[in-house]
């Protein structure tokens, strides 16, 4: 089965690819994020010509969560994932991606990658953090 892994953001949406064969993620590309209707009409067509068959989307869950409140980014991130799921059929999980960022950072050692590349890499540690788990 092939998984794709979604880093939203309000500039740039970083996306990683994976199976369940080698339960592997990989980096695969960041968009721009010109506008919803955009976007999904590019995502939909990475879906149908990679043959996805699982979406797993990080969320910013906040940590004032247990409050019963809900932080902006993360509202941000569920419109998307409501939105990418009246777009297609394919199952959609959500994984946490608290500290995603510093987890690149460590990877990364310290190191800039160019063209927002950071975006896929964040997208594939939520891809393997939720292929790891299954």
């Amino acid at each position: 089965m092939k998984y794709l892994g979604i880093d939203f953001g309000e500039k740039r949406v970083g996306l990683a690819l994976g199976d369940d064969a080698v339960r592997v993620a990989s980096p695969f590309r960041v968009v721009d994020n010109k506008g919803m209707n955009m976007l999904l009409a590019e995502l939909a067509e990475l879906i149908e010509t990679e043959d996805i068959k699982q979406i797993v989307v990080g969320v910013p869950y906040s940590l004032k969560e247990s409050k019963g409140k809900v932080g902006e980014q993360e509202q941000a991130v569920i419109d998307f994932i409501t939105r990418l799921g009246m777009a297609t059929t394919v199952p959609i999980a959500r994984e946490d991606e608290r500290f995603t960022s510093a987890q690149v950072d460590k990877l990364m050692a310290g190191e800039k990658l160019p063209g927002g590349k950071r975006d896929a890499v964040s997208a594939m540690l939520i891809l393997q953090s939720y292929i790891d788990k299954l």
